[in-house]
């Protein structure tokens, strides 16, 4: 399977999100720390459903989420992109992020989200 490189940046690489990668998503969407901020901890099932929707988006508008993997040996440690928010009936776009925890407070979200935003 190609997968599309979207943009690098000294210590990350960003690439897209594949059918395949709902185990990688799920080492963050169901985990307790990364998710403390959101409604709930997904199952699996949900996870595959995220997948589903990030490519979606890939053909609506072109982006979503990407998966952020460390150079040189494209580690994955998160996913960062561009999402459409629907909020108070205008939709607009926001600079979202995930990060495994062991990877917390390296600067590798905001390297992410600079990248991603560029």
């Amino acid at each position: 399977m190609i997968v599309n490189s979207i943009t690098e940046t000294s210590r990350l690489e960003i690439v897209e999100v594949t059918i395949s990668d709902y185990g990688l998503l799920y080492q963050l969407t169901g985990d307790n720390e990364v998710m403390k901020f959101f409604p709930k901890i997904l199952n699996l099932g949900e996870t595959k459903e995220m997948v589903h929707k990030i490519l979606a988006q890939y053909e609506r508008y072109g982006h979503c989420f990407w998966k952020v993997q460390l150079k040189p040996k494209g580690e994955f440690i998160g996913i960062a992109g561009l999402l459409h928010q629907e909020i108070d009936g205008i939709v607009e776009t926001e600079i979202s992020y995930r990060i495994k925890s062991k990877y917390w407070n390296n600067g590798y979200a905001t390297e992410a989200a600079r990248a991603c935003r560029a």
